[in-house]
């Protein structure tokens, strides 16, 4: 069994479901203009990072799923490519320093 289908098993509705609740609750904290801003320029940054990834052989990845999985080709997929590979290297990120501090200590 490859890894990319047993890691898809979040339903693409939730990641807009998801998105659509975050943005809400922004937008009750600050400006909906700001927010919109925010947004457009976050889907532009995941949409390069992914469209990097994809463009270098997957060569930087760090998650389960790779950037040309179908579960990233849909409308806002490039946003949660990026945040399965944030939490990918914040666990790295931690399990070295956890590493780092036993063997000082």
């Amino acid at each position: 069994m490859s890894t990319e289908s047993s890691c898809s098993a979040r339903p693409p509705t939730w990641t807009a479901r998801h998105a659509s609740f975050e943005l809400d609750m922004y937008r009750t904290l600050y400006a909906e203009a700001a927010v919109d801003r925010a947004s457009t320029m976050a889907a532009h940054a995941a949409f390069d990072f992914l469209k990097f990834d994809l463009d270098h052989a997957s060569a930087h990845l760090l998650g389960p799923i790779g950037p040309g999985s179908p579960e990233f080709d849909a409308a806002g997929g490039s946003r949660p490519y990026v945040w399965q590979e944030f939490l990918v290297s914040l666990a790295c990120t931690l399990i070295c320093w956890r590493h780092l501090k036993q063997a000082h200590s």
